[in-house]
């Protein structure tokens, strides 16, 4: 990477504006507003996909 380099990133409107505490991206330019929200993703996912499974308790390991 170089300090004159663009890189498109995809990122969660919240985190990169600086919304809910989030501290906001500084550089940003080009802002894409589009497609559905990360809650209405999740909520159209278990429509189509209902009746969704939990994953496996023993994913995550405390030590």
């Amino acid at each position: 990477m170089t300090d004159t380099q663009v890189i498109k990133i995809a990122a969660n409107y919240i985190l990169m504006g600086g919304w809910q505490g989030f501290p906001q991206w500084t550089g940003t330019t080009g802002v894409y507003h589009g497609g559905p929200d990360d809650m209405a993703a999740l909520a159209s996912y278990l429509v189509k996909n209902s009746p969704v499974s939990p994953p496996a308790g023993d994913r995550v390991t405390i030590r």
